[in-house]
């Protein structure tokens, strides 16, 4: 199925073009899906269906021509691709991805440039990568790796493998570390964690130009300083490691 929309949109003596098409596909149980775009946005959801849904917005601020140098391609299978393509060096064309994946679907790489991604639901083994965009994950049941400069990243279920902004606030919910550390930090911005209490892990903290405050955790071999700290929470056992050079650092409970 495929439902095209065709929109010009006038403000102030300039005209955005824009087209909206919206296709399903048969998508088999298990595969993981991979999207890449640029100028865009990325959003996934999850939904009651059987089907990949694909909604791709093409928007332009040159002319009506310009939305065709842009190639969308879907290739379903173990793997799933959702891919923009430029078809010419320089092209003057943003695209936003909206996709609705079966529950039985996973996720795994997301890609763009200046754009946003948003995970709401689902699982897998998630890498989430933008510049100029926030990154926003909830209701994950997987691991994620988010990376992004010029956003903030926010982060509510799952397993949090690492974050990484610049000029962005992090806040994330910690309820378990996969290997030996993970890492959380940016620049000119605040980390917010909340962290299980039942979980065992050693906590090292440190800010440039910042405070540090720690509220409602029971602390072992606490040291912490204004813009520095250790503490050892629980049995100890993998690092926790939460650093900014012009923001505050907030630890938490769940």
């Amino acid at each position: 199925m495929s439902i095209a929309l065709l929109l010009l949109l006038s403000t102030t003596g300039c005209s955005q073009h824009m087209t909206v098409n919206t296709d399903s596909y048969a998508i088999e149980s298990g595969s993981v899906v991979v999207i890449d775009t640029f100028n865009g946005d990325i959003t996934v959801n999850t939904y009651d269906g059987d089907d990949l849904r694909v909604e791709v917005e093409r928007t332009s601020w040159r002319s009506q021509s310009e939305l065709d140098k842009v190639e969308v391609t879907v290739s379903v299978g173990d793997t799933t691709y959702v891919e923009a393509t430029k078809l010419e060096r320089i092209v003057d064309v943003g695209v936003d991805f909206t996709v609705s994946i079966p529950e039985d679907v996973t996720v795994g790489r997301l890609q763009t440039s200046n754009g946003d991604i948003t995970v709401s639901g689902g699982g897998g083994d998630l890498l989430a990568s933008s510049s100029n965009g926030d990154i926003t994950v909830l209701d994950f049941d997987g691991t994620s790796e988010l990376y992004t400069s010029n956003g903030d990243i926010t982060v509510r279920g799952g397993t949090l493998k690492g974050a990484d902004t610049s000029n962005g606030d992090i806040e994330a919910e910690i309820r378990a570390v996969e290997g030996d550390e993970i890492i959380l930090e940016t620049s000119n911005g605040d980390v917010v964690v909340y962290l299980s209490p039942d979980l065992s892990a050693e906590l090292v903290m440190d800010t440039s130009m910042g405070d540090i405050s720690v509220e409602g955790l029971e602390l072992r071999e606490a040291n912490i300083s204004e813009t520095e700290g250790t503490a050892i929470l629980g049995e100890g056992g993998a690092t926790i490691v939460l650093d900014t050079s012009m923001g505050d650092i907030e630890v938490h409970s769940l």
